[in-house]
């Protein structure tokens, strides 16, 4: 669960915001969120690298019809609970249809993430990230996220929400690790840190106090060696192997 409140309106919404939302209007998709990395770029000034975004499953017709058609009827996902992406032929003849270019899809039990990419309005090639749910999902109650900067989610008119702590660690350029999914999803959260703070100047890391020793002496270790991350990645492939595939 969340608590996300509103933190901050956007008087004006920057062109790539305004360029996505046309896009998925143009497929169908009206009922959505901004959330993550792009929210968190506009706020601190930096260039954002994709345009992540929440929506409900829009209804099987027409365009939708297709692809829900290619991705339920799939084999080859039915396996992957969890990881998988692949692209098939059918989808980027559907997107290229609309003047999209596709580049993949996966779907676990709960959800369909897809990316595809436009020309945006200024000759910038964009890239949306859209997760797929149905309608009973409670976006504010259930929306997961790593570290308190990444949790926000914006509305077309420009109302951002985030965690209580979400204002205070952007402005203090804080990568605080939230510990409530477990030590795997923490431990993957640190590891995407340094390519974090390559992107955004004057970054430093913290951890609440349910972080777990493991965590904490994870993170001492990485300092010296890249055995942590070497562990993890083995740690992680193992989960999909066994956990997963039941190999």
């Amino acid at each position: 669960m969340t608590d996300h409140r509103l933190i901050k309106r956007v008087e004006k919404l920057p062109q790539h915001f305004h360029d996505a939302e046309a896009v998925l209007l143009s497929l169908g998709v009206d009922d959505f969120l901004f959330h993550g990395g792009a929210i968190r770029d506009h706020l601190l000034g930096i260039q954002h690298k994709d345009i992540d975004v929440n929506a409900f499953l829009p209804e099987a017709e027409g365009f939708w019809s297709g692809v829900y058609e290619c991705v339920f009827q799939t084999p080859a996902i039915s396996r992957f609970p969890k990881a998988s992406f692949f692209k098939p032929k059918t989808l980027c003849e559907l997107f290229q249809e609309k003047g999209l270019e596709f580049k993949s899809v996966g779907r676990n039990k709960d959800r369909i993430s897809m990316r595809f990419q436009f020309q945006g309005s200024r000759g910038k090639t964009e890239e949306i990230d859209l997760c797929l749910r149905d309608h009973d999902h409670l976006w504010f109650e259930d929306h997961d996220y790593d570290a308190s900067m990444n949790g926000l989610l914006m509305d077309r008119n420009g109302h951002i929400y985030g965690p209580p702590e979400a204002e205070a660690d952007l402005a203090l350029r804080t990568y605080r690790i939230q510990p409530r999914h477990g030590v795997m999803h923490a431990c993957g959260s640190l590891q995407r840190f340094p390519e974090m703070k390559r992107r955004i100047q004057g970054l430093t890391l913290a951890m609440d106090e349910g972080c777990t020793g493991l965590q904490k002496a994870w993170v001492g270790m990485r300092q010296y060696s890249s055995l942590p991350d070497k562990a993890l990645s083995a740690l992680k492939a193992y989960r999909i192997r066994v956990v997963e595939l039941n190999l």
